[in-house]
């Protein structure tokens, strides 16, 4: 049970971290965008 519980939890964190890395770099790449387009 244990060694399930730990296994179930790597999985879940990388795929939380992976889902938050992906939407955090979507929004640097929008923030870049838009401070871009702000220039002259």
């Amino acid at each position: 049970m244990n060694r399930v519980g730990k296994l179930s939890t790597t999985l879940f964190m990388n795929r939380v971290g992976k889902l938050s890395t992906t939407l955090f770099m979507n929004r640097v790449v929008e923030w870049e965008l838009s401070f871009t387009e702000d220039l002259p």
